[in-house]
Parts: structure tokens; sequence; C-alpha cells
């Protein structure tokens, strides 16, 4: 009974020196942490604001590294949804400049959701790790694990890195049809959504492919004679005849948005 008492007090003192040794956070320390969640707040609130100035403000610079993966099981259901899934990369393309400059074009509402936010610093550098969701149109379109890299500058802190995981959801599941493919040759040409963005149709081994701006192309699957799915996104093509038959153009879904399409001149 003595031994366990004094093992007792022996063990409790051991904690008492241990946490009396435990460094604790700093006045500064302290100061950082709130003046690094006023960036990710400021972050935050450019992206539904559609403040380009501001949101540069909160990094290092315009060319930071800026990288995104895609998920495993995203990725490998994008291979699958793929005319040429050999040039498929996992990682995105974009930088921090042309991804607000995006935001800023468009008349549609854009949110980044951050929770589980974890700061960690020494007060002169640190990490953010945080669960994402992205949305559009009120309409969650990924989500993921984001992590940052923050620098306190002459400026005060600055982002000097993000990286982030992409997670898309899964596509709803549509029934097929088999068109032959002198039907589908009807359908092969070029569509213009905007200025700066077509969607080219091709007819590759008797199937149809679209691809968008060059990007690698996906297959589409017919749902009746008119509209086209794939199975990479949630986003269907239906195509759109004038009172002669011919093909003019198409009604471009994506994620419940709809964009017409107008058939170039071949």
């Amino acid at each position: 009974m003595k031994l366990s008492l004094l093992l007792t007090a022996a063990l409790l003192l051991l904690q008492s020196v241990c946490a009396a040794q435990s460094p604790q956070p700093t006045a500064s320390v302290q100061a950082a942490t709130q003046q690094i969640q006023a960036v990710v707040e400021a972050f935050r609130t450019s992206i539904i604001e559609k403040d380009k100035a501001k949101f540069l403000g909160t990094l290092h610079s315009e060319n930071i590294p800026w990288i995104g993966i895609y998920e495993a099981q995203t990725f490998r259901r994008m291979r699958e949804a793929s005319a040429e899934p050999e040039k498929l990369s996992r990682e995105l393309k974009g930088n921090a400049k042309s991804f607000i400059e995006g935001i800023v074009k468009s008349s549609e509402k854009y949110e980044e959701k951050f929770w589980n936010i974890q700061i960690t610093t020494d007060g002169s550098i640190g990490t953010v790790v945080f669960d994402y969701n992205f949305q559009f149109a009120g309409k969650v379109t990924n989500w993921g694990k984001e992590s940052w890299h923050v620098v306190n500058t002459d400026a005060g802190w600055k982002i000097n890195s993000v990286i982030y995981t992409v997670t898309l959801p899964v596509p709803p599941k549509r029934q097929e049809i088999t068109l032959l493919p002198s039907v589908l040759r009807d359908y092969v040409g070029k569509y213009e959504l905007s200025p700066t963005a077509n969607v080219v149709v091709t007819l590759v081994q008797g199937r149809l492919t679209a691809s968008l701006n060059g990007e690698s192309p996906v297959f589409l699957f017919a749902e009746n004679n008119a509209r086209f799915f794939d199975k990479q996104f949630d986003s269907t093509f239906e195509f759109v005849r004038d009172a002669r038959g011919a093909i003019t153009g198409g009604n471009f879904t994506l994620d419940g948005q709809t964009v017409k399409a107008r058939r170039l001149p071949q």
C-alpha cells in the first residue's frame, strides 16, 4: 500500500515537472495565430466578394506554388471516362491569378468553405491545414484537403504556397442507348460556347468524343437521339436542329448550369 502511494506521488510529481517544462504559447505566437486567421478570412471573403486586389493581397506574390491533385478514386474514374487516358494528368493546371480572375469575370456566385482549420506557427513561419469545399452557383462542385505555407513578411502574414486535393462527385447513372456510326457522324463538328471556349466533337472508332479547348477528350454516350452525356462529370450535351433537320448548335449542361453552343461552319 505504501509502495503504491509512493509510486502515485512520484508519477504526479513527474507530470507536474513535465507540464512546467512544456513550452506554452507566447503572446507573440498567439498574436501571430490571430493574424494568420485574419489572412484565412480575407482569402475566403475575397472569393465571395470577387475582389481581386484583396485576394492577391493575401499572397506573397502572384506566382506562388499553386498545386492541385485529383484524389485517387476521382482520377481513376476520369481515366475510365477518357478517350485518351494516357494524356490525362493528375495535377491540375492553373495559378492563383487565373483562379481569381476566372471568378471575377463570372456572373455566378462562388464560395470556398473551410472547416477543421489547424494553424501551426512559431511567429515567423507557419502552416494552415483545413478541409474545404468549393461552391459554384450555390452547388458544391468539389472538395478535399488544403494546405498553405505562410510567412511573416514586412507587409504582414502572406500565403507562400497552396496545395490541395480535389474530389469530384460521382456522376448520376444514366440509361445509355446505341446509335449507328452513320447517325453519330451527323454530330461531328466544332461548337462555340463562348469567344474563348469551343467544344470539338469527333467520331473515333464508331464512338463520339468531345474535347473542350484542346483538353483530353471524353467519350459521349447517347441518352436519346439528341442528348448525350459523359461519365467523368455530371454533364450533358443536347444537340439542336433547325426546321430542316440540320444541327445548328447544342445546349451544354454542367452541374445544373446550361450554356448554349453555336455550331461553327466547317
